[in-house]
């Protein structure tokens, strides 16, 4: 079984919605995306290298950009976001911008 699949399958269908939508706005900017689990949680690289992973929490989700670079070079996206130096942490009435995602993603596809 598709290991993204049985993580959705987990959640209730608002956290299944965020991580399905941050994720699609990520695959849209990585040139052939790979759908994989990482730590346990969905997660899309390219080239073989790790480039963002989403997972769902109690009370938030967060965006993994697998490092504090990618969090660092984006600071002015951040505004009031949650976030520390490995995950940015979003309560489930927010959904990230898609320029931030972009922001992270095109950040780690020029490492």
């Amino acid at each position: 079984m598709d290991k993204w699949k049985e993580y959705l399958d987990s959640l209730d269908e608002l956290k299944q919605n965020m991580v399905l939508e941050v994720m699609s706005m990520a695959a849209i900017v990585i040139p052939n995306p790979e759908r994989v689990m990482s730590y346990g949680v969905p997660t899309i690289k390219s080239g073989g290298r790790p480039i963002i992973a989403v997972a769902a929490n109690k009370n938030h989700f967060s965006v993994y950009p697998f490092g504090g670079a990618a969090i660092e070079a984006n600071l002015s996206l951040l505004k009031d976001l949650d976030y520390s130096k490995g995950t940015i942490r979003f309560p489930y009435d927010n959904l990230p911008e898609k320029k931030l995602i972009e922001a992270i993603v095109k950040y780690n596809l020029s490492k």
